[in-house]
């Protein structure tokens, strides 16, 4: 058995990408378009296999090949019920992979190394959610919940987070949630700022089609 130590930032990194890929509300399948669609094969050929995606590479090839729509979708279901597992009741989670093949590589930089890989792509992506979770090192006391209400995927921050401070799982989120709670905590200021653009707007218009007529701008009285 591997002696852990000090956790990966690299596996979290992969498990991350496995996560988000697991709540359709985050990754929703049936409304992406085709770039998003090849974008999130290239996230999980980095979560599976630990390489970004090198375009024509015989792996990266044939990782394409199996990640179609159905069986990216088939992958997605297989991993959102296992989310939905109670492990305080139940003490683990369970996949029924199909065959799989141990291929075993050698490079004369690297040496020997090998890779489990199946021609099912949901056995593909969840025997690599138990690899990378193990190698991650990360426990579930560490699980955070996205506070964006848009978004709300399950992630282990990177870093531990200060205490009391919220974690949030991308830069994204992160400024979504700040843009929205300035909005709440503002609201009567922009909408008064909102009313004042509005006005001039009006006023810029009648005067560009009619350059005589006066247009009164109410001005905000002084509180």
């Amino acid at each position: 058995m591997t002696v852990k130590g000090k956790p990966s930032e690299q596996w979290i990194k992969r498990l991350n990408i496995l996560l988000r890929f697991a709540n359709p509300k985050k990754t929703d399948l049936r409304i992406i378009n085709n770039g998003e669609f090849y974008k999130l094969v290239d996230d999980l050929y980095l979560a599976v296999i630990g390489l970004e995606p090198t375009p024509n590479a015989m792996l990266h090839s044939e990782f394409v090949e199996l990640a179609t729509r159905p069986a990216v979708t088939k992958a997605q279901e297989g991993l959102k019920s296992a989310f939905e597992v109670d492990f305080d009741k139940e003490g683990k989670v369970t996949f029924q992979l199909a065959p799989q093949e141990l291929q075993i590589f050698y490079d004369d930089d690297f040496g020997y190394y090998l890779r489990y890989w199946s021609k099912d792509f949901s056995t593909v992506i969840h025997h690599s959610l138990g690899w990378v979770a193990y190698q991650s090192e990360i426990k579930r006391v560490d699980l955070r919940v996205c506070p964006n209400d848009k978004c709300e995927v399950s992630f282990y921050p990177l870093r531990k987070p200060r205490k009391g401070a919220r974690s949030f799982c991308s830069q994204q989120c992160r400024t979504r949630v700040a843009a929205m709670e300035y909005r709440q905590e503002n609201a009567d200021e922009l909408k008064e700022k909102e009313r004042s653009r509005s006005e001039k707007r009006y006023a810029a218009k009648i005067a560009a089609k009619f350059p005589k007529a006066k247009v009164k701008v109410k001005k905000k009285k002084p509180k």
